[in-house]
């Protein structure tokens, strides 16, 4: 009775499509007004009602259904997936969920390892590595900087990244020296833009320069960072420059550390981390889509700081999502939709001069629309709002779009034609 209890009133199916019942939005001003009230409200777009929400689908405080093309990021299946909806009925979900909260070292259930064999190993980017855990918080890349430098034994190591970057959480040392984030104190580490087709050749002269400087100065980069996607612009390194940015940090004897935390889970229907094989990273960093957080690295790549303890129920809900993105064929579907959705913007993008959208970016239905200044931005957030659509704004850059894997064509359709109207 409990479980049936626990799944009641969600629904079966996903919605036709967006239903637009209330514009005065008088619920979501009294909640956001209750928050404020004790905390800062300022950034929270919308409240939702989760037991209604089902699919791409989202159902506000106010009744309007919308379609949802970025809270979706962290939950790869959509909103209320029948495959979590079953897992709910299952002893060992019950099991992690009340335990959820054992985070140390010190204690892990006795069927840990098993799991993470079980969930980790399949997904591997190669058989040399294996799978490294801990709860999550955004601390993958400072991680397996940390640990990459620890290996290299004492010395004053220094890492090497690339402009825009987010590794990270907002506090992260990560974060403040490659994104640049003006409240954080940075560390100094060399910095070079993230290349583009017309740059490509030039970054990885920069690159070598760089590695061979810092050790010449007495400050050794231990490990190289890179988005294979990047998350705040949507520019994608070629599988030419990974390539031989693995080569010139083996010259180097410096790790490559590659951070799929945006593009992992088959985000950009490439592949399963989204980034070509010859990038053969020494680290291969994930979370988010993944539920579970921590990084793939040779056997002797250590953390003493991993924490096991609570990951039991991520990976218990990522072993759920690699079973349905097989099941589902979720790989091919997000290639097929993002390549339809890309067109159809594109094709949108080109009737609309003068509305300031300059172009898209991105892979598969993870995509970028660019504006030409933030004013724009946000303008444009506001009125796919208005039109039932829901997408994060990008700051100065436009906004992005970030649906679940199960995004289908009539999805793109009702994108579309709510961009169209801008």
């Amino acid at each position: 009775m409990l479980l049936f209890t626990r799944t009641k009133g969600i629904p079966k199916v996903e919605p036709n499509g967006i239903q637009i019942t209330s514009q005065r939005h008088d619920q979501r001003r009294f909640l956001r007004n209750d928050v404020d009230s004790y905390q800062e409200a300022a950034e929270i777009l919308n409240f939702i009602n989760l037991k209604k929400s089902k699919g791409n689908y989202i159902v506000d405080a106010d009744g309007n259904t919308l379609l949802d093309l970025c809270g979706t990021e962290l939950n790869p299946l959509g909103y209320n997936h029948e495959a979590f909806v079953k897992a709910m009925h299952s002893k060992d979900f019950d099991s992690a969920l009340i335990n959820s909260n054992l985070t140390s070292n010190e204690v892990a259930s006795a069927d840990f390892n098993a799991l993470v064999q079980k969930v980790m190993k399949p997904v591997s980017p190669s058989e040399k590595l294996g799978a490294v855990t801990f709860t999550r918080g955004g601390q993958g890349v400072e991680k397996a900087i940390l640990t990459a430098m620890a290996e290299r034994g004492q010395g004053n190591w220094t890492a090497l990244g690339f402009q825009g970057a987010t590794h990270g959480n907002h506090t992260s040392f990560a974060l403040a020296q490659f994104r640049g984030t003006p409240k954080l104190p940075s560390l100094g580490w060399p910095v070079h833009p993230y290349p583009v087709a017309a740059n490509e050749a030039s970054i990885l002269d920069d690159v070598h320069t760089s590695l061979k400087l810092q050790r010449n100065s007495g400050k050794p980069v231990a490990a190289v960072v890179i988005e294979p996607m990047q998350s705040t612009t949507g520019s994608v390194a070629s599988e030419r420059f990974l390539k031989e940015l693995r080569s010139v940090t083996k010259d180097n004897e410096a790790a490559l550390i590659v951070d799929a935390t945006e593009t992992g889970a088959g985000a950009t229907g490439k592949s399963f981390w989204g980034f070509p094989a010859v990038a053969d990273p020494d680290y291969l960093v994930f979370g988010e889509r993944t539920q579970v957080e921590g990084f793939f690295s040779s056997a002797e790549s250590k953390s003493s700081t991993v924490s096991i303890g609570g990951d039991h129920l991520r990976l218990l809900q990522f072993a759920t999502i690699q079973e349905n993105m097989v099941k589902e064929r979720l790989l091919e579907k997000v290639d097929l939709t993002g390549a339809s959705l890309r067109k159809q913007i594109e094709q949108t993008i080109s009737k609309k001069s003068g509305t300031g959208l300059t172009g898209v970016k991105g892979l598969g239905t993870s995509l970028f629309i660019e504006t030409q200044d933030g004013e724009t931005a946000f303008k444009l957030q506001g009125h796919l709002l208005k039109e039932g659509v829901v997408v994060k704004a990008n700051g100065s850059r436009g906004v992005s779009l970030k649906p679940a894997l199960i995004m289908e064509q009539k999805h793109v359709d009702q994108f579309t034609a709510a961009l169209s109207k801008f």
